[in-house]
């Protein structure tokens, strides 16, 4: 059964009850998951390929279960979702809704959420009537909302008020000392922004002096593109210069999904050193012999060993390898950013993969009995394939797209708000869940797109589950 499920495919109409939706759907992922070794690598059913009223149904189950939870946040998105089909919303949701923002936008102060919240509320309140079960409720939440217009709309002002300071400042300084200087005190006036200033000129002095380092470095070991391989046992490296891209896909790219935006500008200010490939399983058994990685001993599925990908490894796992590679070279080695991964990916493209808007099983990894764009279809393997077995892209490095999903650094976010926009990894949000990059031998096609992003908690070994390795330099 497709783990893709909605309403209408479960047989629960349109106007059920919220819990019959819950208990209905549990039932069906449960069914779902004992079928299914791993939810993850379901055949998603591209959203575009359904119809609205599907869709209506599918994102209503999904209001449904943040309601139960009082999850305001996925509350909001799963309404969002439902609101961009342009259908009109039935009383009841209206009220679901409206309650969500306004509850949100009283914490936050979010005059704009409040607005709109109000305005779903009065909505229910003229079409439900007093008959209603929430016909009460809603009168409170209109109460709450317009109590907390006032502070709202301060903040409002507020926000504006710093958005035209830092736009004053933004060529001399940082975008963090920005903020501290036009929220400093007025009793502080130019001595406070001065004092802001002239740190930041000193922290902008020790990133130039480092980045020159760098560029001293790379120049040594013979420029972008160089080779390098610390040891005997050491996997080999590339190093991958400084620039800029676009991280994220834009809304139009086949089989998008919410958690690949907002599209943002990321800036790697530095070269590093990424690994030419996946690491294998012969370097992975070399640091188990040393004493090292734990002892873990990941079987291979009976494929075979040697140079084909190290499966069967958690992000945990990756940890201690790096962390044996660091002390048996003396470099510091580590996983790869997520911005990192992504920028090293897409190599200066900007397309969906680093073909440009296609792939092809002749050119990766993966479930070949799928097709995207005009790639065509081709072969399945249905196993991993030594490193290497396709070209590399542009920055010289092998595998990005399919033959094992790569473990990154970062920790789990649902979307690009307020993510670090320098190349560092995001050590903020769910830490208990890393992100999975690239896509897997079993993986479909639109898996395998730059911006594809998935999570799994960090214990958890899999056979579509390897990783890269990056060394700063």
């Amino acid at each position: 059964m497709d783990p893709c499920l909605c309403a209408s495919r479960m047989g629960v109409g349109r106007d059920a009850a919220p819990a019959k939706i819950e208990s209905t759907m549990r039932a069906e992922m449960m069914k779902t998951m004992t079928a299914l070794p791993m939810l993850v690598f379901c055949a998603f059913a591209p959203a575009q390929d359904l119809p609205p009223d599907v869709l209506f149904d599918q994102y209503r189950l999904e209001a449904a279960a943040a309601v139960e939870k009082g999850d305001n946040k996925r509350t909001l998105k799963a309404f969002a979702k439902i609101e961009a089909l342009g259908m009109e919303l039935p009383a009841e949701l209206a009220y679901f809704y409206g309650r969500a923002l306004v509850e949100q936008g009283a914490e936050a102060k979010d005059l704009k959420k409040l607005e709109k919240g109000q305005s779903l509320l009065e909505q229910f309140v003229t079409r439900a009537g007093k008959d209603s079960e929430h016909y009460k409720s809603a009168l409170k939440l209109l109460a709450r909302a317009e109590s907390n217009m006032g502070a709202a709309r301060e903040k409002a002002a507020r926000d504006k008020a710093l958005q035209a300071c830092e736009a004053s400042w933004y060529l001399v300084v940082d975008h963090q000392s920005v903020v501290e200087a036009c929220q400093a005190p007025a009793s502080a006036g130019v001595a406070r922004a001065k004092s802001v200033i002239d740190r930041s000129a000193k922290r902008a002095a020790r990133e130039k002096a480092e980045r020159e380092k760098a560029g001293r470095i790379v120049r040594e070991l013979g420029g972008a593109g160089a080779l390098l391989r610390d040891c005997a046992q050491c996997p080999e490296m590339v190093v991958v210069p400084a620039g800029t891209f676009i991280m994220g896909s834009p809304a139009g790219e086949k089989d998008r999904f919410e958690w690949e935006g907002p599209q943002h500008r990321v800036r790697i200010g530095r070269p590093f050193a990424a690994g030419k490939y996946e690491v294998t399983f012969a370097e992975w058994d070399a640091c188990v012999a040393a004493g090292g990685c734990g002892g873990h001993h990941p079987g291979d599925e009976g494929w075979g060993r040697g140079k084909r990908p190290v499966i069967n490894v958690s992000w945990d796992d990756a940890q201690a390898y790096v962390k044996w590679l660091s002390d048996k070279s003396g470099k510091s080695y580590r996983l790869l950013s997520e911005s990192e991964w992504e920028y090293a990916a897409r190599a200066g493209t900007t397309g969906a993969f680093s073909f440009g808007a296609a792939i092809s099983a002749s050119w990766a990894n993966y479930d070949g009995n799928y097709a995207y764009g005009s790639g065509g279809m081709g072969v399945h393997r249905k196993k991993t394939v030594a490193v290497g077995s396709f070209p590399a892209n542009k920055f010289g490095l092998h595998d990005m797209h399919g033959n094992v999903l790569e473990w990154v650094a970062d920790c789990w976010n649902e979307d690009y708000a307020g993510a670090p926009n320098d190349g560092r990894a995001w050590k903020r949000g769910d830490c208990n869940r890393r992100v999975l990059r690239g896509g897997s031998w079993s993986s479909l096609p639109g898996i395998l797109r730059s911006a594809f992003r998935l999570q799994i908690d960090t214990v958890v070994r899999n056979n579509n589950f390897g990783f890269r390795v990056a060394r700063t330099l």
